[in-house]
């Protein structure tokens, strides 16, 4: 009996090790909130930087690395030459590729991230790169 518990639990364990947390982008390992969190990080180090925001990938800082590549590869769509800060509001500058359709993580103009359902995407207000 102890040791078809043992068993029990060691194949349990095996099958947890190996799973991804949800919403896990298969191409680079990392969520896609972890992606955006560094993507505002590495937005706002790049405006005081350039004195302007970002116009491309390349022009955030080497620690966005991981959001640059989630960039580069099209799981993240951003809007490029906008301003962030706490005084900037709500609108949408960089969301998962999905959200549209299935709703998912988006960057606010706050630099802020949020969650939002598919139909609350398609209302909130979308930012507009100057």
């Amino acid at each position: 009996m102890n040791r078809r518990l043992a068993l029990l639990a060691l194949g349990l364990f095996a099958l947890g090790c190996g799973s991804k947390p949800a919403g896990t982008s298969h191409l680079t390992g990392y969520n896609s909130r972890e992606q955006l969190g560094e993507l505002s990080e590495g937005w706002f180090s790049a405006q005081l930087t350039l004195k302007r925001p970002p116009a491309k990938p390349e022009e955030l800082p080497r620690i966005a690395s991981m959001a640059r590549q989630a960039i580069a590869k099209g799981e993240v769509v951003v809007t490029w030459k906008v301003w962030l800060g706490p005084e900037k509001g709500n609108a949408i500058v960089a969301y998962e590729k999905d959200a549209p359709t299935n709703g998912g993580w988006v960057m606010l103009q706050d630099g802020s991230l949020k969650q939002l359902s598919a139909g609350d995407f398609k209302s909130a207000p979308k930012a507009t790169g100057g």
